[in-house]
């Protein structure tokens, strides 16, 4: 279908599809160095620890909706190359992980590469179009209720 002003009708669900490829690709291109460093999982937690702070080995598997005997060999991978470290609490016999600086490198390099791909890419769009752009995704984010870190951690974001 054509539209009056003689362009392409694109189905709304399309172009959001289409859209929404081209920003897992961003995702994927962000996060192709680290995941050279570090598996998907683990990069899942140094987000969650980023995000969250401090916490326990059981939240971390909770907030993962993984099992403690599946993020158990993942914590030890990341704290014994520094990614993370346990640190002691009120009660000893339950230690905490906190992320390191070394870990956060990764997270801030991923996001980081995140951010300056997403400004490339708008810098392509006119004033008028990246106006219209950010009102549009504001828009569909509040539509949508914005997904939890919990459900992006699926993603690794």
């Amino acid at each position: 279908m054509i539209t009056p002003h003689g362009e392409p009708d694109e189905d709304p669900v399309e172009s959001t599809l289409r859209a929404s490829r081209a920003l897992l690709g961003v995702v994927a291109r962000s996060s192709i160095d680290a995941l050279t460093r570090v598996s998907v999982s683990e990069l899942r937690l140094l987000v969650l620890l980023t995000s969250r702070g401090p916490s326990s080995p059981s939240e971390l598997a909770a907030r993962m909706g993984e099992g403690p005997a599946s993020v158990d060999p993942l914590l030890s991978s990341l704290a014994s190359r520094a990614f993370v470290a346990f640190v002691s609490g009120a009660d000893p016999a339950s230690p905490s992980l906190q992320i390191t600086s070394r870990g956060r490198e990764i997270v801030d390099e991923v996001t980081e590469r995140r951010r300056s791909e997403l400004a490339t890419i708008l810098a392509r769009l006119s004033h008028v179009q990246r106006r219209e752009l950010g009102e549009a995704l504001s828009a569909f984010a509040d539509a949508a209720d914005e997904a939890s870190s919990e459900e992006l951690l699926i993603l690794g974001l």
